[in-house]
């Protein structure tokens, strides 16, 4: 998470049980929504799939639904990533490199 944090990526933990989900909304017109992790390996191997939907009236419920969800959860910040204790994160450093990856959170992305 620290990645994307660093990059001024918001993201927020949400309350209530793990959700897969994935939601990318542009320009309020289009979106693309579903449990498919948009990697290609996920997208080339995995049995998960997304939908493309050109539509303002549906994206416009879309940001109505992610815009309640993300009033409902809490906002996270690269110093609660990097202030967890070490019991909870997986800290491993990368060949050639200082940087670390941390797992073992539901974490919840949302556009607002």
């Amino acid at each position: 998470l620290w990645q994307v944090l660093e990059r001024g990526c918001r993201v927020w933990l949400s309350p209530g049980e793990f959700d897969h989900s994935k939601l990318m909304i542009v320009d309020e017109a289009w979106s693309l929504f579903g449990s498919a992790n948009w990697d290609a390996r996920s997208l080339r191997l995995n049995f998960e799939f997304n939908v493309e939907c050109y539509s303002s009236e549906f994206c416009q419920r879309l940001l109505h639904t992610a815009k309640e969800r993300v009033f409902s959860a809490r906002a996270l910040s690269l110093g609660d990533v990097d202030g967890r204790p070490s019991r909870s994160r997986c800290a491993t450093e990368l060949p050639g490199s200082s940087r670390r990856t941390f797992e073992g959170s539901t974490i919840r992305k949302a556009v607002s």
